[in-house]
């Protein structure tokens, strides 16, 4: 039977409080909606309707249920069961992670679907319509971008910023020895150059495992996680539990705020970015922490 999201609000706070992301509350706000109506109803897929990017809201009530088609949580708008904007089921894993994404649905406005105030529901999106069929590239591009990976491309000295390398050595220095205890106490080579590094053929396949191990819900919210902060290597450490979202996001930021301490903010620049990588880290990190809580208690 359907159940509405009606009281679900504390439950979910709770859940996203844990994954120590600056937009948790992305995860668990409007969680009140009334119950869900009842009866099988034709599927309903999004779609973009404006130039805007945004959809006209045309439903009401919002409610989660069992999967009737195969293991895992579905969501339903009025009655209709909801598919990904590829016409796939949109077929949750769990129910914390269903919950989450349906109060994504619940808290739009009244007459207009915002998909980009949605990460949650384009997580689960791209898990089911694109990482399926683009897995190996994903994987490809996440260890070619390694070479750059700010924990081992350091700044070098000069004269306007004489004291980077050493503020990066502060901060990154316990990460590269984090990454190193994970892949078996291999080594990474730092360096300083422009042109980044060239890692050992054994590292690269100890990071490969690391990536092939996971599945592609997993996958999905580890390359928007690289993607934001522009690290592999910080965005393991979050999906690993090393590092909360909250935690992460100043190392994954730490050039420029170096940059923004010498020189000042830019408004309308700098502090856009920092809110973007926020939501994004966050959101990505709560996702992992949603679908990994029932996991933890089988």
């Amino acid at each position: 039977a359907p159940r509405a999201l009606h009281g679900a609000a504390g439950w979910l706070r709770t859940l996203a409080a844990a994954a120590g992301a600056d937009a948790a509350a992305a995860a668990a706000a409007g969680a009140g909606a009334a119950p869900s109506g009842s009866g099988r109803l034709p599927d309903v897929s999004p779609s973009v309707g404006r130039s805007d990017g945004t959809l006209p809201r045309a439903y009401e009530r919002v409610a989660v249920e069992a999967s009737a088609c195969s293991k895992g949580y579905s969501i339903t708008l009025d009655g209709k069961t909801l598919r990904t904007p590829g016409r796939n089921a949109l077929t949750l894993p769990n129910e914390a992670l269903a919950y989450a994404v349906a109060a994504e649905w619940q808290w739009q406005e009244t007459r207009t679907v915002q998909p980009m105030t949605m990460p949650m529901m384009t997580l689960a999106a791209t898990a089911i319509d694109v990482m399926p069929h683009q897995r190996a590239q994903v994987v490809g591009k996440l260890l070619e971008y390694f070479s750059g990976d700010p924990i081992v491309c350091r700044a070098p000295e000069q004269a306007h910023s004489k004291d980077l390398p050493a503020v990066q050595a502060a901060a990154l220095d316990p990460m590269v020895r984090w990454l190193e205890a994970e892949m078996g106490g291999l080594k990474l080579t730092v360096t300083d150059s422009i042109f980044g590094t060239e890692q050992d053929e054994a590292v690269l396949w100890a990071l490969r495992d690391q990536l092939d191990a996971m599945d592609a819900w997993e996958l999905t919210a580890l390359n928007s996680l690289s993607a934001a902060g522009r690290s592999l290597s910080l965005a393991l450490a979050v999906a690993r539990g090393r590092l909360t979202a909250a935690e992460a996001v100043p190392l994954m930021r730490l050039d420029e705020e170096y940059q923004i301490q010498e020189w000042g903010l830019v408004e309308g620049g700098h502090d856009i970015d920092i809110a973007d990588t926020k939501v994004r880290v966050g959101a990505a990190a709560v996702f992992l922490k949603l679908l990994r809580h029932e996991r933890a208690e089988m």
